[in-house]
């Protein structure tokens, strides 16, 4: 069996005036393919850009990520569970 793996879109932003200071954002919409995930970052990058006024000057940078398998999530989930399992008995 072939596991089908999404890409999730997550933005970087940050302004050029504050140092240090970022906050990350994740799209809520998940894409089948790495490429179609870059489109749609390149796309969101270069509006942020052309638009940079309106964004007070913030600067941003797309990464897709895979997202995690069954497998990841079903093991954290296990793993995030144990100590209060332990607590109910």
């Amino acid at each position: 069996m072939i596991e089908f793996v999404p890409y999730m879109l997550i933005i970087l932003w940050w302004h050029p005036d504050h140092p240090g200071t970022f906050d990350l954002e994740r799209k809520h919409q998940l894409f089948p393919t790495e490429e179609a995930c870059r489109v749609v970052g390149e796309n969101y990058e270069a509006g942020v850009e052309m638009y940079s006024l309106e964004h007070g000057g913030a600067k941003v940078k797309y990464y897709c990520l895979a997202a995690p398998s069954g497998d990841e999530i079903e093991k954290t989930f296990l793993e995030l569970s144990q100590p209060h399992m332990r607590e109910s008995k």
